[in-house]
């Protein structure tokens, strides 16, 4: 089980004893989400500091920081069996409501391969 803190570290806590396991200290600000990959060997954290932090759950040393947003790191998640991650912040931008087009006009073709993301979301390869 993993928590992120307020004193900005994340916590591993065995589910069985609920015992710490590890304690793992670097960011800066408090510690805003959490996550494992699904094989759990791999810990992100994401924090108020804007970055996000890849930790090895073994022996809880840090493999990268990443300084991607520009807004605090407010989700992230894991794609499952991959070591890919998605990661959030906090958008300045409110949500528009939309109208569902016509059946006979058609919206405009998207370039091919590419998709649409959302402003302040990451996509990085681990």
């Amino acid at each position: 089980m993993l928590v992120g803190l307020l004193d900005a570290s994340v916590r591993v806590i065995h589910r069985d004893s609920l015992k710490v396991h590890l304690t793992l200290y670097g960011h800066k600000l408090p510690v805003l989400c959490v996550g494992a990959s699904s094989d759990g060997t791999i810990c992100a954290s994401g924090s108020a500091d804007k970055s996000v932090k890849l930790w090895g759950l073994d022996f809880g040393d840090m493999h990268r920081s990443l300084r991607a947003h520009t807004e605090p790191v407010t989700a992230l998640a894991w794609v499952p069996r991959t070591h890919y991650l998605f990661t959030a912040g906090k958008a300045r931008r409110r949500a528009s409501p939309c109208r569902a087009a016509r059946p006979e006009t058609r919206a405009p073709k998207a370039a091919p391969g590419a998709r649409p993301r959302a402003k302040g979301s990451r996509r990085t390869r681990l």
